[in-house]
């Protein structure tokens, strides 16, 4: 993992097995600064993390640190 996927992954490791939104997962995983640089930065991080089966991710574009179980 690299650093900006490490950040993701913490943060969320904060809401257990919670679905957390996309948006709110570019809002507060790396602080105000970055979000206000770029609000959409982690998107293209969850979609590799997800494609990789680091994170599992819903229809509604939630995502958590459920590993798939199917």
């Amino acid at each position: 993992m690299d650093a900006d996927e490490r950040e993701i992954f913490d943060y969320l490791k904060t809401w257990g097995e919670e679905w957390v939104n996309a948006k709110e997962i570019c809002r507060r995983a790396a602080g105000k600064k970055r979000y206000s640089e770029d609000n959409n930065w982690a998107k293209p991080i969850l979609h590799r993390m997800k494609e990789r089966n680091i994170l599992e991710g819903d229809e509604l574009d939630r995502k958590s640190t459920r590993l798939n179980s199917s």
